[in-house]
């Protein structure tokens, strides 16, 4: 679905037309990225995010955590 692949195309993942929208492949690094409030992946998502070492704070962290905290690790 579409829709929660903005993230993944700006990381140079994905079709060839979203990808190389912008000019540069890819736009941002992954490892300049962090997912927060994060609510339903399924299994595949959850594999490539921990294939491409993303960190993610979803909301059962943020619950736990708190937001502050979230956001110093952030």
């Amino acid at each position: 679905n579409i829709h929660g692949m903005p993230v993944a195309c700006l990381c140079g993942f994905g079709p060839k037309e979203l990808i190389e929208i912008g000019g540069h492949v890819p736009a941002i690094s992954p490892k300049w990225v962090r997912q927060i409030g994060i609510r339903s992946v399924d299994e595949g998502e959850r594999r490539f995010v921990h294939e491409q070492d993303l960190e993610v704070f979803d909301m059962r962290f943020i619950d736990e955590m708190g937001m502050r905290h979230t956001m110093e690790l952030a």
